[in-house]
C-alpha cells in the first residue's frame, strides 16, 4: 500500500508530517493558498480524489473561518472545535470519499494536534505501527492554571529535575 500518493496538503508542511509519522517516503501534492474562498474551493475540488486533504489555517471561529463554510458546502463536517489548548479550531470532515483535516494556523497548535490527531489517523491508514511512547514523570517547576473544561498541552523542558514551560526558558535567556 503506497501511502501518501493520495495525500493533498493545501498549506504545505507534509515533510514535517512524514517525519512525524516516521515514514519519509510519503509523497504528496502541496499547494500554498491565500485565504480566498474561491481558490480554496477550487483546490478542494481539484484534490477531492485523494485519500486526505489537510489544510492549515482558516478554521478559527469568526470572520476568518473560511474552511468550515467551504466544507459544509462541499461535504460534511464531522466536528469543528475541540476542547484542547492550544488547538481548539480543529476541523474534521469529508468531501465524498476524501477525509478532510482543517488544522489550526498557529504553528504550535497545529503541531500539537498533529501529534494528537493527525499522526495517529495517518499512521493507521498507512498501516504503520504505533510508535512506542516515552513518559517521564517530573514535577512542574511552578503552578500552571488552565481553562476549565479544556485539556491543556504545554511544551516543557526538563531542567534541574523539573518541567519548565519552554517559552519561559526562552524568555529568560533573552533577558540575560
Amino acid at each position: 500500500h503506497a501511502f501518501g500518493s493520495n495525500l493533498a496538503d493545501a498549506g504545505g508542511g507534509l515533510d514535517e508530517i512524514a517525519e512525524l509519522l516516521g515514514h519519509a517516503s510519503m509523497s504528496s501534492s502541496q499547494v500554498y493558498l491565500h485565504p480566498d474562498p474561491g481558490r480554496l474551493r477550487e483546490a478542494v475540488r481539484k484534490y477531492s480524489d485523494r485519500e486526505f486533504i489537510i489544510l492549515s489555517g482558516g478554521s478559527s471561529v469568526g470572520t476568518k473561518d473560511l474552511v468550515v463554510d467551504l466544507l459544509e458546502s462541499l461535504g460534511e463536517v464531522l466536528f469543528h472545535g475541540i476542547a484542547v489548548k492550544p488547538g481548539k479550531p480543529t476541523l474534521f470532515g469529508r468531501v465524498g470519499g476524501t477525509l478532510f483535516f482543517g488544522m489550526p494556523g498557529n504553528p504550535t497548535s497545529c503541531l500539537s494536534n498533529a501529534y494528537l490527531l493527525l499522526g495517529p489517523v495517518l499512521r493507521k491508514a498507512a498501516r504503520l505501527p504505533t510508535p512506542p511512547s516515552r513518559t517521564v514523570r517530573v514535577p512542574m517547576a511552578h503552578r500552571i492554571t488552565s481553562t476549565i473544561g479544556r485539556h491543556q498541552f504545554l511544551a516543557v523542558r526538563i531542567a534541574d529535575g523539573q518541567a519548565q514551560p519552554a517559552c519561559e526558558l526562552d524568555e529568560a535567556r533573552e533577558r540575560v
